[in-house]
């Protein structure tokens, strides 16, 4: 083996020198440091004193302090407080007199939680044992309590939270005000630093927690230049003056520098600086080329360097733009735009939107326009993802600065080309068209002259061929999915976001227990599910929890899930508990959900004159039980079975009604069906081959699961379009009386926002009945509120009664018609089968 010499008589071994070197440059790695720091100068020493006073004072002083410190990624937010607390941590007073308790949004999901995480790090287990009792606040004033000394001075508590922005969705924000609370009431002197990555944190909280914060925000931002960026690099990588062989240690500082001059290297490091410029993605990226270094492999090759590229970025950005709406995707494309032509300076969301909208009037033909509400929601959702970052000096405020606030995109141009190849509804002309434009984009950068502008309008025209086509493919018609799943039989699981309607609702009952049901989204803003769900249940709407985009149930979180919460529940009025009867039940959600991604849709309504037929294929899903008594499945599960006759539903259950109800399955053989679990989940199916999905009807009960002759009970959707409409005017399928100008009475339409409002009047003439119906126009809650609040259920969508001798019914009306679908008639019938109707209440509905 060959030998060394270092500057002493003692003589290094080659594979001794690797091993030093290799050991050197990971410490040099690892170790935490300023991202700024270059040639011994940090940025962050004004914001480094001033949290150091802050915290300093709770201990010495006994106040009560809060701050913020927020950045992206990398920004160094934990190396700034925990240098502070290095430092703070010499002077003994501190170690004695001050707790600190750790926690992470990631981690700590709920208040309970974090409680017994309070406990552990304070040590007071043995306090409180095993139990979290009482409220809260409670709970967590006795823990500071138990603090206390004999002298009855209470230690200074430092909280850090971590991910501090979702402990802003904890319910009622309850372990964020108690303790100000307490810190406030003087109970303990506490300190609470929250760390965050959200620029628009400030306006999650509710009043009295985002005044702790308003004045108390240390911002920090990545702002060095390439050149400093290659300056980190080399020095990282540089071995100090202490190294044991000097020879070795010049021979390697001067590889290192051969290396930063690179042209090769250098392009890879522009790309990495181009989607993170922080120093902590830098040090990620360069831990695997130096684990190769060794004898055999003596020095840093390019290869190393394309080969970590490759796995830094391989399931990080590309993945995240492959998952983007096609919305988002295009947004990303503007501001690659703006990138390119104000060459990687700031942009805002005004700018990102200007552009928008030039493509949308240029190609007004072929691109969808969103409205503004909708383009700023997915711009934020794309800081969220840490796509696009805050520029330098960008502060917080209101909405309106929020629009103009400086930001960068974090995305260079080779992923995004590799995304736009890889979208699903990219066909395959559009990928190769886009790889064209990619080696425009690499040749623009040598083009001078003609030949630059010619190039510009290439890529300029290729980003409108592209925003085309994948505007054209939006996610957001109802009834249409972007996954498709074979044909099954029996139960399946079902593939993520094929059946982007399903919605789990979770209802907490009376006893404190929470159970699920399925739902169907038939509107961004509406979720219709199984009123038998409520049996038991709170009215508190703060009780139900709707999943939106939700597959497996096992998983905290899916990455296409979004949680709401209920708004308003609008319970049928006529439901029985007894026989399931109107077993419907609307949702409106407190927020919309954003039906243009790949996962969430809507499905359709069917039109009141829609059938569906005994042998019509369906599709039932849900998370419900795979048999009678068997195990719950983990993910969303799926089952084709066709409408069965219903003479045979009316002989498997006697409380069939075929008016308002329906069943599915397999008559002979039993098999498939539905089970407990999935009540209230949709059964949908298509009217034409590869067309729209519409919703059939809602799980509602049956014999058991998959039993001969005991098929499922579904509540039928389109007896119920004149109870849904009222409420839920701007659902899909709702063509009504809104289509034209006309309005007032005795016409055949309503002005558009407005609902047909028919009266029908029976009077007793001699032996028979004159039906006299009179037509008018109501705004859609009026509508609701007089023709279904009064009187005794005639038919699931209208309410009779007795008034001055005659009998009286009411009803909305919907349909492609209008009012017109019943005309302003006289009929009569026999005064026997008049007062029948009457007295026993039988349906009406053969006289009209």
């Amino acid at each position: 083996m060959s030998k060394r010499k270092s500057s002493g008589s003692a003589v290094v071994s080659e594979s001794a020198c690797y091993l030093e070197l290799q050991k050197v440059l990971r410490q040099q790695i690892y170790k935490i440091s300023a991202p700024c720091d270059v040639d011994g100068e940090s940025d962050l020493d004004k914001p480094r004193r001033h949290l150091l006073d802050l915290i300093q004072r709770c201990s010495s002083m006994g106040e009560s302090n809060s701050a913020l410190i927020i950045g992206p990624r990398g920004a160094g937010k934990t190396m700034l407080l925990s240098s502070v607390l290095e430092d703070l941590k010499e002077n003994r007073d501190f170690r004695d007199n001050v707790l600190e308790v750790h926690l992470n949004g990631l981690l700590q999901t709920d208040d309970r939680i974090a409680l017994k995480e309070i406990t552990r790090q304070l040590q007071l287990e043995n306090v409180v044992g095993d139990r979290v009792f009482g409220s809260f606040a409670d709970n967590l004033a006795f823990l500071l309590e138990a603090l206390k000394k004999g002298s009855r001075d209470s230690q200074a508590v430092l909280f850090v939270l971590e991910e501090f922005d979702l402990f802003a969705h904890h319910k009622n924000q309850t372990l964020l005000y108690n303790l100000f609370d307490i810190a406030q009431s003087q109970q303990a002197p506490i300190t609470v630093i929250g760390l965050t990555c959200r620029l628009d944190v400030i306006e999650l909280l509710e009043k009295r927690v985002k005044s702790r914060f308003s004045h108390r925000q240390i911002h920090l931002f990545n702002s060095l230049t390439f050149d400093q960026y290659l300056e980190v690099f080399e020095s990282l990588l540089t071995l100090p003056s202490e190294f044991s062989d000097k020879k070795f240690c010049a021979k390697w500082n001067k590889h290192v520098q051969n290396l930063s001059e690179d042209q090769g290297v250098t392009s890879i490091l522009k790309k990495l600086y181009d989607t993170s410029k922080d120093i902590r993605t830098l040090k990620t990226f360069l831990m695997l080329p130096v684990a190769r270094i060794s004898p055999s492999h003596p020095r840093l090759e390019m290869a190393d360097f394309v080969e970590a590229h490759k796995l830094l970025t391989a399931d990080s950005k590309s993945n995240t733009l492959h998952g983007l709406s096609v919305l988002e995707l295009c947004l990303v494309v503007a501001m690659r735009r703006l990138s390119d032509i104000f060459v990687n300076q700031p942009f805002n969301f005004q700018m990102v939107y200007n552009e928008y909208q030039k493509f949308v009037q240029t190609r007004s033909h072929a691109v969808q326009s969103f409205d503004r509400p909708v383009v700023l929601k997915a711009f934020e959702h794309l800081q969220q993802m840490e796509l696009v970052r805050a520029a330098e000096g960008s502060g917080t405020g209101g909405r309106g600065q929020k629009e103009f606030r400086p930001m960068l995109l974090m995305i260079d141009k080779s992923q995004l080309m590799q995304a736009i190849q890889k979208y699903p509804a990219c066909p395959t002309e559009a990928q190769a068209r886009v790889q064209v434009g990619h080696c425009a984009s690499t040749l623009l950068t040598m083009a001078t002259g003609q030949h630059l502008y010619r190039l510009m309008f290439l890529r300029f025209s290729l980003f409108l061929l592209v925003l085309s086509l994948a505007i054209q493919a939006v996610h957001g018609e109802c009834g249409t999915r972007t996954t498709v799943s074979a044909r099954i039989v029996g139960g399946n699981p079902a593939q993520v976001g094929a059946w982007p309607w399903q919605v789990q609702v979770l209802v907490i009952d009376s006893t404190g227990q929470q159970g699920f049901c399925g739902g169907t989204l038939i509107h961004p803003l509406w979720v219709l599910t199984a009123e038998h769900c409520y049996d038991g249940a709170t009215s508190n709407l703060a009780d139900t929890t709707i999943l939106v985009g939700k597959h497996n149930i096992d998983v905290g979180n899916d990455t296409t899930e979004v949680m709401r919460t209920a708004d308003v529940i609008h319970h049928h009025h006529d439901y029985q508990q007894t026989t399931l009867a109107n077993d419907m039940a609307l949702v409106r959600l407190n927020e919309e959900v954003d039906t243009t991604q790949s996962a969430i849709n809507t499905a359709c309504l069917p039109e009141a004159s829609d059938t569906f037929p005994a042998g019509t294929n369906c599709t039932a899903t849900g998370w419900g039980l795979l048999a009678d008594g068997g195990a719950q499945p983990t993910s969303l599960y799926q089952v084709e079975m066709p409408l069965i006759q219903t003479s045979l539903c009316q002989q498997a259950y006697d409380t069939f009604s075929s008016f308002y109800q329906l069943c599915a399955g397999d008559w002979d053989n039993g098999g498939i069906d539905t089970c407990q679990g999935d009540s209230g989940g949709p059964l949908v199916s298509q009217k034409t081959e590869g067309g729209a999905w519409f919703l059939v009807g809602v799980t509602s009960f049956g014999g058991g699961c998959a039993l001969e002759q005991s098929p499922g009970v579904y509540s039928k959707v389109t007896a119920f379009l004149d109870w849904i409409s009222p409420t839920c005017y701007e659902c899909s399928g709702n063509t009504s009386c809104a289509e034209t100008q006309q309005s007032g009475d005795n016409t055949t339409a309503c002005s558009i926002g407005q609902w047909c409002y028919l009266e029908t009047t029976y009077e007793s003439q001699g032996s028979a009945t004159l039906v006299n119906v009179r037509r008018g126009c109501r705004a859609p809650d009026d509508c609701s509120s007089e023709a279904l609040n009064n009187g005794v259920a005639n038919t699931p969508n209208e309410r009779c009664s007795v008034q001055g001798g005659q009998y009286v019914c009411h009803r909305c009306c919907r349909g492609a018609n209008g009012c017109n679908d019943i005309q302003a008639s006289r009929a009569t019938v026999t005064m026997a089968t008049a007062w029948t109707v009457v007295l026993l209440g039988i349906s009406v509905a053969l006289w009209s």
